[in-house]
């Protein structure tokens, strides 16, 4: 099983440009590598998303982001 293939499926059925473009106009938004080598999306100072690549982060970050309650 390759992971970062199925992430990437994830991230394609995921990703939209022009929802991404306006969330960062409001957010600060930044990716960073944990030490276990994941990347963590951090979102207006607290930690969303943890995947495998930073798109993949910033991805599942901004869901994470948006679904909480």
């Amino acid at each position: 099983m390759n992971y970062f293939e199925q992430e990437n499926q994830s991230i394609e059925q995921e990703f939209d440009l022009d929802s991404i473009l306006t969330f960062q106009l409001c957010h600060d938004i930044q990716i960073i590598r944990g030490e276990d080598f994941q990347y963590q999306c951090w979102i207006d100072h607290e930690a969303y998303g943890t995947a495998l690549t930073p798109v993949g982060a910033l991805v599942f970050g901004i869901k994470q982001f948006n679904d909480k309650p």
